[in-house]
């Protein structure tokens, strides 16, 4: 069974990075939408995923929340 996945905007704030935190603690797969993702992995760690656009998302990732901070 796949990961529950979670598609957090603005993650790299603090009420953000306190969410993905308790998300992925939960067996959360996290996907970190961020202007800079490589920016963002530096300060948050490799253990979510990161990528600077929706447009990016595969068709095939199906996601059960997202979250717009």
């Amino acid at each position: 069974m796949n990961k529950p996945t979670l598609i957090l905007i603005g993650g790299s704030g603090f009420i953000g990075r306190h969410l993905a935190a308790d998300f992925h603690q939960r067996g959360w797969r996290i996907l970190m939408v961020s202007r800079d993702p490589n920016r963002a992995r530096d300060s948050l760690g490799s253990q979510y995923e990161y990528i600077n656009s929706l447009k990016h998302l595969y068709p095939s990732i199906e996601i059960d929340l997202l979250i717009n901070l």
